[in-house]
């Protein structure tokens, strides 16, 4: 019975700040009954709850998790969440697909109660107690349910007959000093609950095999898995599902002090089963199931449970349950999900990658499962620490492992590791996320960066500072007193601190909860007998520990630490046979700039370490820098065939300064032509308003026309200068949206042929204009109906076609929006309008250079904003390259006639459609449609009619790369257009290509790397 009126008066008060009460826990045991419907994919079942109240108040409400109803409709908190994410196969999801828990009927000490859905979450349920429940008391609820498993979107759910059965009952949330956390299901963001004792049997056909939460009751079904952990693994992998047997089975499992249960079930698992053994001699059971086409790699994965739960006792505490279990499944979140005593793996690549990600979720049996903290609010509790145990389980089993992947190879020329790498992308943007972020409140990226990577690095610091032996027992005080409790933030820096004895502000306050960074500079150093004095400047937010290190070919000879300070600090270390003072030389800090670590012990240029000579790609090489390097090829129908050379800084991570050119020699020409970009960062430090500003200039020279005048020929050739300002505004990390201001302005010096009088041969000679434009865009960078629009305003005072001086103002508005009607498929609208608010030419009756144009190709390119292979050619192929600019119509129109182009103002529609890939087998063949106006003032006479000025071109495009790559078929035309596409010959005259070389430059598209 839902009674909502009651959800405003219980909402008043529940969730309001109270003072903060003495710790206490509440307790939830559990005896579930459930039986799975292979054939429908549904789950019957019956709770059985009793529900402990320490709390030192009474309880008149009780709210209860009721997960699987986020994959009921597309307005769940997940649903949302997996949008924003750019996940979208839930979004398009067919209804037989979608799940959800119901028939619900809850009871408390066998009396019916009045219950509610949360008025904004759908899977969060409020029970109304028909009597308060008063401290040091218990109530026992009771319901049935049924479950409709969806498809494996998330966690929960089934493929076929294989089935990850997680988040899957009515679960109470936890209520603690801070009150109710409620809190609804997500994708990233995980879970929160209350300790307590399970009971649970799950009734299925009797050829499944199960792993699960817990310690199985039924010697018989042990044995037949132990016969089958011993069966030689099949010769050729089969993934078909056998038959389900008529008979059913009723497997009962046992689980004490934990907060969850889950279980897995597949007919065609094979199973692996080992044991460890722990520093106090204790055994405990490890197992493996896993589908045969994966078991090559998985034939010992019981074997890394088994090593795994003896590292973490070791390092952290020893592991209290009496068995783990590793599962291979589908999985949609993660490569790998935890549960208390099980876990399940998705896809890997390699046996060290399924070690090695096993070992992380059987890490989460200690940093979620036994110190279970809240891990939607505090994600770097549990993922934090236990990726930091998780490195150093690499470090010992896998040290001398080469990694094979394209991250690897771009790291190859610089000490940085991955983690390092990650850290530094977004933090060296001023992109990043304080780790005590709300999992729901982070970017995904930065889920990754301030979750997994930053925490980690912060131990790191802090094991070097203190000593590995000291953190270890630090860590093990810290087990033994808030295992199966949960600890919050406050809870592990104290007990770090009370054990290690040092004040740990730097790394809560600092590293965890503020977006602060670390960077320390040597800015002096005094050479004296028996040592070196070294002044140390504090760059950065953070007073951490620093090291300095005198080092020798990379070997560390001598170490002196340093507690954090703030401003300078001279440090002093004794004198060693090295070649460099470097700060924190063994990279334990995650440091934001170390090119100012280091000093020269001998040589000149004490300051000056030699850069690294790269071939491209390669990341940053922090501590010395790159000189990055490749050939270059490149061809237009002057210059004919370029080679050259890049060379630059330009990559990842970002630094503030950054250059690149590709200076070329043009076969054809016989003339130097290139490009090239430099350009400086400024990161604005704490402001809510800008990420970035960057001050810089580009530049390219190319030959554009062959011009022959008097019959002398000549290649004429330009040069382009752009300085620009851009301000990147700060993203929102809940959003997908971005914005720039960019101020730039556009010097061009255009060579052409000049006639000197009489029979004198005409010379050549320069044209030069200098334009200014404001620029402002805006992005909604969404997976489904992601749009963009773009304001613009130009100004340029020039010489007229006839000398005359001339003068512009002009704003055009651009918007490109796609309605996607399918997970790939998407209808795209992108509308144009231009005005010249002010102009000296608006009336003339010659078209200016300068004029709006319904098709853009190289003649009409006055900015040279795009790179063309034959910019100025009237005819033949190259002169058949349009640009998607103004008017965007996909048809090659010449600039002679005037057609489609306007000094006063213009607007144009362009529609594309994809069309479904399953119908078109792969082949981006799209339908285009434009439709555009222009007002044509240039006309003596009778002014034009309405027939003269519209114009539309539909046809077939062929596209790849979102339109970086096209070619455009045109059908159908107004006469205007058809009339001009007459006169430049037969069909294939008529064809337009876009190869557009801008939004191909990679460079660019590391600069969109926002994600």
């Amino acid at each position: 019975m839902r009674l909502n009126f009651l959800i405003p008066i219980l909402l008043v008060g529940t969730f309001s700040s109270f003072a903060q009460s003495p710790y206490f826990q509440q307790q939830a045991d559990y005896r579930i009954d459930v039986r799975l419907d292979d054939q429908a994919h549904v789950l019957h079942g019956h709770l059985n709850l009793i529900y402990h109240n320490n709390a030192p108040e009474a309880l008149d409400t009780l709210y209860f998790h009721l997960w699987p109803n986020a994959y009921r409709n597309q307005q769940t908190a997940y649903a949302k969440q997996a949008r924003r994410m750019g996940e979208t196969d839930f979004h398009f999801a067919a209804k037989e697909q979608l799940g959800g828990i119901d028939s619900l009927s809850f009871t408390a000490d066998g009396e019916a109660v009045t219950w509610s859905y949360h008025p904004e979450h759908i899977d969060i349920a409020i029970i109304i107690l028909p009597q308060s429940l008063p401290p040091d008391a218990q109530v026992e609820i009771n319901t049935p349910f049924r479950v409709d498993l969806p498809y494996i979107f998330s966690r929960l759910g089934h493929v076929n007959q294989s089935y990850s059965i997680t988040q899957w009952y009515p679960k109470p949330a936890v209520y603690d000093n801070e009150g109710w956390h409620p809190m609804p299901y997500l994708d990233m963001g995980e879970f929160y609950s209350e300790f307590g004792n399970y009971e649970v049997s799950i009734t299925l056909p009797e050829n499944y095999q199960v792993g699960a939460t817990g310690t199985l009751q039924n010697e018989t079904e042990r044995q037949r898995l132990l016969a089958l952990s011993r069966q030689p693994l099949p010769e050729e992998a089969n993934g078909a599902f056998p038959p389900s047997a008529k008979a059913f089975k009723t497997l009962m499992y046992s689980a004490k002090n934990v907060h969850d249960f889950a279980w897995f079930a597949d007919k065609r698992f094979q199973v692996r089963h080992d044991t460890a053994t722990l520093p106090s001699g204790k055994t405990v059971e490890a197992w493996a199931f896993f589908a045969a086409e994966d078991q090559d790699y998985w034939d010992k994965g019981a074997f890394y449970v088994k090593r795994a739960l003896e590292f973490y006792s070791e390092k952290v505490g020893e592991y209290p349950y009496p068995q783990a279990t590793a599962v291979q499944t589908t999985l949609g979140a993660g490569g790998g999900m935890e549960y208390p005593m099980v876990t399940n793996i998705g896809g890997v690549s390699s046996a060290e990658s399924l070690d090695i990600v096993i070992t992380h979720e059987v890490g989460h049996n200690w940093f979620y499962g036994i110190l279970a903290s809240n891990e939607r609010d505090h994600a770097w509790m549990d993922e934090g620490l236990n990726s930091y145990y998780e490195a150093r389980y690499a470090q010992t089993y896998y040290a001398d492992s080469e990694g094979d992947g394209a991250i690897d190879y771009l790291l190859r020329s610089t000490p940085m590791n991955e983690r390092e790498f990650g850290y530094l992308f977004q933090a060296r943007r001023n992109l990043h996320q304080a780790p005590e972020t709300n999992s729901n409140a982070f970017k995904p990226i930065n889920y990754l960066v301030s979750a997994y990577i930053l925490p980690p690095l912060a131990l790191d610091l802090l094991e070097g500072y203190v000593g590995t032996q000291a953190l270890d027992s630090a860590m093990h005080a810290y087990y033994q007193k808030w295992q199966f409790r949960h600890p919050q933030p406050g809870d592990l820096q104290q007990s770090l601190e009370e054990a290690l004895e040092q004040e740990l502000d730097w790394l809560f306050e600092g590293l965890i909860e503020s977006k602060g960074h670390i960077d320390y500079a040597i800015t002096k150093v005094e050479n004296q007998s028996q040592s070196y004095r070294v002044e140390v400047a504090n760059r950065g937010t953070i007073e951490s520990p620093v090291a300095l290190s005198i080092v020798k070919s990379d070997s560390v000879l001598a170490t002196v630490w340093s507690k954090g300070f703030s401003g300078k600090r001279t440090l002093r270390i004794e004198k060693a046979a090295g070649d460099l003072l470097v700060l924190d030389a063994e990279r334990h800090a995650p440091e934001l700039y170390r090119r100012n670590n280091s000093y020269r012990l001998e040589g000149p240029l004490k300051w000056i370490r030699r850069p690294d000579f790269t071939f491209l790609p390669a990341a940053t090489n922090d501590t010395r820098g790159n000189l990055l390097w490749s050939p270059v090829l490149g061809w237009n129908n002057y210059d004919k065939l370029m080679a050259g050379m890049f060379l630059g800084n330009h990559t990842l991570p970002e630094q503030r300064l950054e250059w690149r050119a590709a200076p070329m020699y043009g076969f054809g020409s016989g003339k130097l032509a290139g490009l090239g970009a430099l350009h400086y960062n400024i990161y604005p430090g704490k402001n809510d308003v800008l990420h970035r500003i960057r001050l810089g200039i580009t530049g390219q020279r190319f030959d554009a026309q062959v011009a022959n005048l008097l019959n002398r020929e000549e290649q004429l050739g330009y040069e382009r200068l752009q300085p620009y300002l851009r301000f990147d505004f700060m993203p929102n990390p809940t959003d997908n949206t971005y914005a720039r201001l960019q101020l730039r302005g556009i010097w061009v010096r255009s060579e052409f042929l000049e006639l000197h009088g009489g029979l004198e041969p005409p010379i050549q000679n320069y044209q030069t204009q200098w334009l200014q434009e404001a620029r402002f865009t805006y992005e909604q960078r969404r997976k489904i109906n992601p749009y963009q629009w773009t304001a613009a305003l130009e100004h340029q005072a020039f010489d007229g076609v006839f000398g005359d001086p001339e003068r512009y103002v002009k704003a055009s508005f651009e918007i490109d929006w796609n309605f996607n009607y399918s997970k790939r498929e998407a209808v795209h609208l992108r509308l144009f309008g231009g005005y010249f608010l002010y102009s000296t030419f608006r009336d003339a009756q010659v078209v200016s250079p300068v004029a709006f144009n319904l098709s853009s190709n190289g003649g009409n390119d006055y900015r040279f904003d795009d790179l063309y292979l034959g910019r100025n050619e009237t005819e033949g192929i190259w002169s058949q390259q349009i640009s998607r600019r103004d008017g965007g119509f996909k048809v090659p129109l010449l600039n002679t006639f005037g057609l489609g182009r306007s000094n006063s103002f213009m607007l144009a529609v362009n529609f594309k459609a994809d069309l479904p890939s399953q119908a078109m087998l792969g082949i981006p063949l799209k339908p285009y449609l434009d439709i555009g106006y222009f007002d044509d003032n240039t006309t003596i006479g009778d002014g034009p009619t309405f027939s003269d000025q519209f114009m539309w071109n539909g046809g077939l495009m062929l596209e790849l790369f979102d339109e970086r790559l096209a070619v455009y078929f045109p059908l159908i035309s107004s006469k205007n257009i058809a009339d001009q596409l007459e006169i430049r010959g037969n069909y294939f005259t008529r064809i337009g290509f876009q190869l557009d070389l801008q939004r191909m430059n990679p460079w660019k598209l590391l600069d969109r790397q926002e994600l």
